[in-house]
């Protein structure tokens, strides 16, 4: 998922990893400079979506328009994406928008966030698809950040 402050603090589901929710719990907080580096904007944030539940699978990855057959977040993966985004907002963090794979999981991920409208795309989307080099190319040009003006704080 990306979310996008250009001057852009992308999230983008493709790797919603929740690494700075990780790294917050396990070495403390981040350093003093991150947050008003992150302030100005001009980064792309890339994350991966929250946990999901272990006993579930990806059973038709082909066909991603039927959900009951992805996996899904935990309510451990909504809390912390919930977290996350209330932490962004708390900071202050210009976000411009928020990219995300087509899984539902990711554009879950990425409505808790909080930053309005999620923009699902298979440019960010993985699980088995197959692409022929080409569409690599494409997808690695749509992950480019855009110059996009920030949305004004809530």
């Amino acid at each position: 998922m990306l979310i996008g402050t250009p001057r852009t603090v992308g999230l983008a589901s493709l790797a919603w990893m929740f690494a700075v929710a990780a790294f917050a719990q396990s070495a403390g907080a981040p350093p003093a400079d991150w947050i008003p580096a992150l302030r100005n904007g001009g980064y792309v944030m890339v994350l991966r979506h929250g946990a999901t539940n272990p006993d579930q699978a990806d059973t038709d990855p082909l066909n991603i328009a039927d959900i009951s057959k992805q996996r899904h977040l935990s309510d451990q993966g909504r809390m912390l994406a919930k977290a996350m985004g209330e932490s962004l907002h708390k900071l202050n963090i210009p976000v411009g928008e928020v990219r995300s794979s087509k899984f539902q999981r990711a554009v879950e991920t990425g409505t808790l966030f909080g930053f309005g409208d999620v923009s699902p795309s298979f440019d960010f989307t993985e699980g088995g698809l197959v692409v022929s080099p080409k569409g690599n190319d494409r997808r690695a040009q749509a992950r480019r950040p855009e110059r996009r003006r920030p949305r004004a704080p809530a």
